[in-house]
């Protein structure tokens, strides 16, 4: 699972992490009212690249698979994260060469070509601004 959250200054800790909980301030807020969660469709098989779609104007989110082997080049349109998911990938940006595997992440800055090649077979995800 992947969580982007959009720019925001109204968060309130829950207690997930060991920071300050104002648990006044967030009992005022939490509403235990069951819901159905809206999950977005798993990208297709028979395709490698993938946008999801999300409500939010703050970002996108791409998903790539690759092979080993498979090359793809870009060049980044915004700022972009990209996360490593599944298998593992060399990327070249801005002149460095990073080496990921699952559960890696590399920032690239806008306006850099990237290059991709696929070590062993897998997919990223890339959280960037929409078009």
């Amino acid at each position: 699972n992947i969580e982007l959250m959009a720019c925001s200054d109204n968060v309130i800790r829950g207690g997930l992490t060991p920071k300050y909980v104002n648990i006044d301030e967030l009992l005022k807020t939490i509403n235990c009212s069951e819901i159905e969660p809206k999950l977005l469709s798993m990208m297709p098989e028979n395709i490698d690249t993938y946008i999801y779609p999300t409500p939010a104007s703050d970002f996108a989110l791409h998903s790539l698979r690759y092979k080993k082997d498979q090359n793809f080049s870009n060049k980044a349109e915004s700022a972009l994260i990209l996360f490593v998911m599944e298998g593992s990938l060399d990327i070249i940006a801005d002149y460095k060469k990073y080496s990921l595997k699952q559960g890696e992440s590399v920032f690239i800055e806008y306006n850099t070509i990237f290059n991709i090649t696929g070590k062993e077979r897998g997919y990223c995800i890339m959280a960037k601004l929409p078009k």
